[in-house]
């Protein structure tokens, strides 16, 4: 999970650009999928996969002051991407200089094969995705099935069962 503190942190960004994720500068907004006029409240595309196969067409997730990233070739043929979360089209990166509009990732897997094993990294753009604050504000979100289901899948012989509260 990146941190929106806004702090540089060149070995975690050097990791995920190994697997063919680069961090972008600055912070994320969506000109056209935002909570409440802050286009930095998103509500991120849930592309479809493996993670995202059990949501609805109208399930939402809400990501705050989210980074963003973008796909580029990985160090290995081996490593394979998978996109889980991104911007409309109409995404911008904003920082103190510039707004760069674009769309961008929010959430991605990377998986390698490695001999007879699987090595797979989930990486999302914010920490907000899981932060307690918003899981008890909006709790029609997916948020956390979201976060379930991407550690889930990471853990085949282990399967995300989740009993919603009811009042």
């Amino acid at each position: 999970l990146a941190s929106y503190e806004g702090s540089v942190l060149p070995n975690f960004e050097a990791f995920l650009a190994e697997y063919g994720i680069s961090v972008v500068d600055g912070y994320i907004a969506d000109l056209e999928r935002y909570y409440q006029n802050s286009p930095y409240y998103i509500f991120p595309l849930l592309k479809g996969n493996e993670i995202t196969s059990t949501f609805a067409d109208d399930d939402l997730v809400l990501m705050i002051e989210s980074r963003g990233f973008t796909l580029t070739d990985p160090a290995r043929e081996t490593i394979t991407q998978d996109t889980i979360l991104t911007t409309s089209e109409h995404g911008q990166a904003v920082t103190e200089t510039e707004q760069l509009e674009g769309q961008y990732v929010l959430g991605v897997t990377a998986t390698e094969s490695l001999d007879d094993k699987q090595v797979k990294l989930i990486a999302f753009s914010s920490q907000s995705l899981v932060e307690e604050s918003i899981l008890t504000s909006f709790p029609s979100l997916v948020n956390t099935d979201l976060f379930l289901n991407a550690i889930t899948s990471a853990l085949p012989e282990i399967e995300n069962i989740s009993i919603p509260t009811k009042s």
